[in-house]
């Protein structure tokens, strides 16, 4: 039996895998392929998981920081041009979260799908777009 090498790619162990378990049929090659894009969602996930939980760390030191910045405005238009810049920032930093998320997940199913990723740069983009 054919011990597993980490440095090999993840389609050579698939292989191996099949090798070892005598898996021949078109059916079971599939059942492990799914396998494998199954372990590639999970990680695209838990990374987009942590991307998220940057962003909204990031978001709440703005929230926290907000109060002493409103405490420092020394006018009524100071403090509607804190505000419109707060929520301005607000606005772009969600857009911009969005779709890169957007594009991630659109990137995961493209490779799950084994479909070209040429374009999915552009759908986070395009994301942007139709919120806007």
């Amino acid at each position: 039996m054919r011990l597993r090498n980490p440095k090999e790619s993840a389609a050579t162990q698939l292989c191996h895998k099949a090798e070892v378990e005598g898996i021949t049929s078109p059916n079971g090659v599939a059942l492990l392929n799914w396998q494998k894009s199954g372990e590639g969602i999970f990680k695209r996930f838990a990374q987009n998981q942590m991307e998220l939980r940057q962003f909204i760390s990031g978001r709440w030191e703005q929230y926290l920081n907000l109060p002493g910045q409103i405490s420092q405005c020394r006018s009524l238009r100071e403090l509607g041009e804190l505000q419109s810049t707060f929520l301005s920032k607000f606005a772009s930093d969600y857009l911009l979260e969005a779709g890169k998320l957007a594009g991630s997940v659109a990137m995961s199913f493209a490779h799950t799908n084994a479909t070209s990723v040429d374009n999915v740069p552009k759908i986070g983009s395009l994301f942007c777009l139709l919120i806007v």
